[in-house]
Order: structure tokens, then sequence, then C-alpha cells
């Protein structure tokens, strides 16, 4: 029986009649009343289901209403561009996700770190490589230095397949791919579903994504994990080395997160009490234990602290995209 997934509906049914029952409540209220998280992503999205479990908690800290209003497209950079349009004092936030960042810089813009507010860092996702092993080139390939030595013995030959062009998981591995002195081809699919169905039929050598993804599949034959890329090993894939174990330290170093934020030259006091108020939200032993359940890190921190993390790994994927032409 798949329990993530029946976890992940059990908390997207709660907190989907949650989040009615806070916008419901929203229009008798006053605007000081309420505070809106603008998602850059829709209904049902990882982000989205996190957003709605960490809601009620967070409202009741604040004291307040807090509406979750989806806005999606464009890589998350729609509701981004809201937020930076947005008074200081408006109380209105976002989760600002890595893939968002480099969003923007595929669409040619220098993402505005100047025009919005880090708040915290809220959690962190890591990248799987998994390898279908019936493929006779790739059947004793049971960890990143055996892949390595078959694609420098075969230049170009591996297809791989990641969540999209331009995703975290594709830069991800590019990035590994120069690290190790290697090619292999990218094939882009509408969509990580597809992209499974073509892995498991042999179409493809490789997969690199979210975990989400491959949850369903990990006791398949056709799947066998040999890396995440994350510093240290997690307890659900104990037998899944880490990219840092293989050698590939820089890469590991710089996981794909999500981050809090809100508009530009906030208050001080405005931050503190949302700060506090995601601290106190995600401190929740319940809560952290659902985030991992959807095979996140809860992660928190300053504010300054995400935003030099924001600004540090902005440039590191910009010259990635650079290096090997990459577009969305």
């Amino acid at each position: 029986m798949n329990t993530s997934g029946l976890r992940r509906r059990h908390v997207l049914g709660s907190a989907a009649a949650l989040a009615l029952s806070g916008m419901g409540a929203a229009p008798a209220l006053a605007q000081q009343d309420i505070v809106r998280i603008v998602l850059g992503f829709p209904p049902g999205s990882s982000l989205d289901v996190i957003a709605r479990l960490l809601q009620p908690h967070m409202a009741k800290t604040l004291g307040k209403t807090l509406v979750i209003e989806n806005k999606p497209g464009a890589s998350g950079t729609i509701a981004i561009r809201q937020l930076e349009g947005s008074a200081p004092d408006s109380q209105v936030y976002s989760f600002y996700p890595t893939t968002t960042m480099m969003g923007f810089v595929l669409q040619g813009h220098e993402p505005a770190l100047d025009k919005i507010t880090v708040i915290s860092e809220l959690y962190e996702q890591f990248t799987v490589f998994a390898v279908n092993p019936e493929l006779p080139d790739l059947a004793k390939v049971h960890t990143l230095k055996d892949l390595v030595e078959v694609a420098r013995a075969k230049p170009g030959t591996i297809n791989y397949s990641t969540a999209g062009a331009g995703s975290i998981s594709h830069l991800t591995t590019e990035k590994l791919c120069n690290l190790a002195g290697v090619k292999m081809q990218h094939v882009a699919y509408k969509g990580s579903q597809l992209a499974l169905q073509d892995f498991l039929g042999g179409q493809l050598g490789m997969v690199a994504m979210d975990p989400t993804n491959l949850s369903a599949h990990l006791k398949n034959p056709k799947v066998r994990c040999i890396a995440l890329n994350y510093p240290q090993r997690m307890p659900y894939l104990p037998g899944v080395p880490t990219t840092a174990e293989a050698g590939f330290k820089e890469l590991a170093s710089v996981p794909a997160w999500v981050n809090l934020v809100g508009p530009p030259n906030m208050p001080a006091e405005l931050a503190a009490k949302m700060n506090d108020a995601v601290h106190k939200a995600i401190g929740d032993p319940a809560i952290r234990k659902r985030m991992e359940d959807l095979f996140t890190i809860p992660k928190v921190g300053t504010g300054a602290q995400a935003k030099a993390m924001m600004q540090h790994d902005l440039q590191f994927w910009k010259k990635v995209i650079a290096d090997n032409g990459i577009k969305s």
C-alpha cells in the first residue's frame, strides 16, 4: 500500500477544509485582521499543501485570519511580481522557491531580491537520481561513480529526464555532468508523469526528480535509486547515498529550498512577527512529521540567513545555466 499517497490525500483534504473556512470568514473582517499568502503554484501542488498545513497554526499565533490565494503561472514569478509591488505594511506574503528564482533568470530577468523582504527559510527539497537497470548499459550501475563511468565510455548516449527543462533537477544533473566531465542527453517532457512513463517503459535510462514523483515506484525492479542530492541521507531512503558521499560536495551543498517572503521594506516588527509565527508552526511535531511525509526537510532561520542563501544560490545556478546554454 502506498502510505505516502494516503497521507498526502489526508493532508490535502484537511487543508482544503481549513482553507475554505478561512476564506469564508475573510470578507466580514477588517483589512488589518487579514493576512494573505499569495502562492505562484496551483491547489494540490506540494507547495500549496504545505502552505495549508501551516495556515491554521500561523493564524492562531498571529491572531489574524490567514487567507491563501493561488496565482499560478510562469514558474511562480507572477505571484512574486505582485508581492514586489505591494506596500510595506500590506500584510501580503508568498512562498518563494528556488524554481521561481531561476524562473526569472530563464525568462531573461534578474530576480529583484531587493524588492522583497526575506523572512525565513521554510523547508528544503532534494533530487533523487534513479536508473533503469533493465537497460543493458545500466544493468551494472549501482552508484554515481558507475553512472559516470558509463557516461564517460559512451558520451551522450544516456538519455535522462527531469521535472522539466530549467527545473532544479535539470540544473542539478547538468552541474553533475560538468563536475564529472561527462555528457548526458536531457529529454524534456511536459510533466514528470510523462517522463516516468517512458522511463519505466525503457525509453529513458535515468530520471532525476523530486522523490514525491518516484515514491510510488520505489519497489519497481525498473527503478534503482543510486544517489540523492543533499548533504546527508534520508531516513526513508537509508540505502541511497548522497552526492557528497560520491565526491560531489559542492553540488550537495546547494539543495532546493522554499522561503517565506514579504513586500519590500517591511517594518521590522511585522517581519519579526511573521518569522515567529512560522517558527512556531514548523516547530510543532505534528506539522514537521507531515512535512517530512511529503519528502521535505523542515528548516527555519533568520531572514538574513535565508537572503544570503538566495544570493549565493542565484549566482551558482546562473553559472550552470550560462555554462550549459539551458533554456526553459
